[in-house]
């Protein structure tokens, strides 16, 4: 529940989602970060909109927050 809130707290602040994006890369398993495209981290490094909100959206489904994902 904690954990939940935290990400809750995360995605509307002020580059919350980056930080959630950025924890996705180092943590969600490699097929679902594969299944965002060819290559995910230099669009989070130009700071894709689409790709960043996609990559918050799988870290707050580890906590099992549900985020509306961007269609690609």
């Amino acid at each position: 529940v904690r954990r939940a809130a935290a990400a809750r707290r995360l995605l509307t602040a002020p580059g919350g989602t980056d930080l959630l994006a950025l924890r996705a890369l180092a943590r969600v398993p490699l097929r679902d970060l594969a299944a965002l495209g060819p290559d995910v981290a230099s669009a989070w490094r130009r700071g894709d909109e689409d790709v960043v909100a996609s990559l918050a959206a799988l870290t707050a489904a580890e906590v099992g927050v549900r985020v509306p994902t961007p269609p690609r």
